[in-house]
């Protein structure tokens, strides 16, 4: 039988940049409902909201983390309250399915119908971090919704930076990960980061593909949830001074550097300022040609060409040359 997610719309904050992923609720809390489901509900005490099992340690991990003053069980209301308050949207991948028999496995899980519109409508509204309960969750973002995107492009070098310096600072162990706890995407100008959790209700089946390779798991699973938690509610403005090459931190850098030289293809030169989030060109030299203007907007969309390391001839639009001079100085893009 098919069954339907019941709350895919309350998951949704406006504003907020942070999104919380899973994949699809336990059996007892979708639609239609059914005197089983009550039953079932009123028996061991699941409540119908994301992650309402009472197996999950979910809602425990956010209260741990992110909101002291959310009760534990949660009631919905109050967990939709708190959501608001700290910009974060909430959401699943799938919006339909059949199910073998009662089990809330992902993999028992078939006909899937993905919550593509959604996923879309969030990354377009300024979600950049995506907690992802699960690895699964995280591999099915990328195989469902990525591949069949053009305009997210795969980071998979930064991607692996990523997890070396996530691990390096758990002090655990990449050699059994089989598949990235991280991913990086660009989308549009700017920088989409996914981090994936192990699965709040049995993190010891899996710890080993998330580093752990000590003595003690229930330490390294703490250490684990407390560091992707602080990351996922962590100041974006303190992530992106770090080491981003996003729209927003190359426009800053522009802003910071104008009236600089830059070198162009052949040792010509340029140089720029900026007014609002229009760039116009300062002549350097007077075999410049008509240097039109550039607005925030098209320095954006041509990150992706520098990403791949295009000649100056392969950038989009106008003063291909002169943005290709801007993307390929260390003052700019940062290495």
């Amino acid at each position: 039988m098919k069954e339907t997610h019941p709350f895919l719309q309350l998951g949704k904050v406006p504003n907020a940049n942070k999104l919380i992923l899973g994949s699809f609720p336990v059996f007892s809390i979708t639609l239609p409902e059914s005197k089983e489901k009550l039953r079932i509900r009123n028996s061991d005490g699941t409540v119908q909201f994301f992650y309402g099992s009472c197996y999950s340690r979910f809602w425990g991990l956010y209260h741990l983390y992110i909101d002291n003053d959310l009760q534990i069980p949660i009631k919905p209301e109050l967990a939709i309250k708190s959501l608001k308050k700290n910009s974060i949207s909430i959401s699943d991948l799938i919006s339909e399915c059949e199910r073998n028999g009662k089990s809330a496995l992902d993999k028992d899980l078939t006909k899937r119908v993905y919550n593509i519109k959604m996923l879309d409508e969030y990354l377009e509204s300024g979600v950049t971090k995506i907690l992802c309960t699960s690895k699964g969750v995280m591999e099915m973002f990328h195989e469902h919704f990525v591949k069949k995107s053009k305009t997210i492009i795969y980071q998979e070098s930064e991607s692996k930076k990523w997890q070396t310096q996530i691990i390096s600072n758990l002090k655990g162990d990449e050699l059994h990960i089989k598949k990235l706890i991280c991913m990086q995407y660009l989308f549009k100008g700017k920088t989409i980061r996914l981090f994936s959790i192990p699965s709040p209700g049995s993190p010891q089946r899996q710890l080993k593909q998330f580093g752990f390779s000590g003595d003690d798991w229930r330490v390294y699973a703490e250490q684990y949830f407390e560091y992707s938690f602080k990351w996922f509610i962590e100041d974006l403005s303190m992530e992106h001074k770090t080491n981003c090459n996003c729209c927003d931190c190359i426009w800053q850098r522009l802003i910071e550097n104008q009236e600089g030289i830059f070198q162009l293809v052949g040792g010509r030169e340029v140089s720029y300022r900026i007014f609002g989030n229009t760039l116009e060109w300062i002549t350097v030299e007077t075999t410049h040609s008509v240097l039109y203007p550039q607005s925030r907007e098209n320095i954006c969309e041509s990150i992706t060409a520098r990403i791949n390391n295009l000649s100056p001839s392969n950038y989009p639009g106008t003063a291909t040359s002169y943005k290709w001079a801007l993307l390929n100085d260390n003052r700019i893009w940062l290495v």
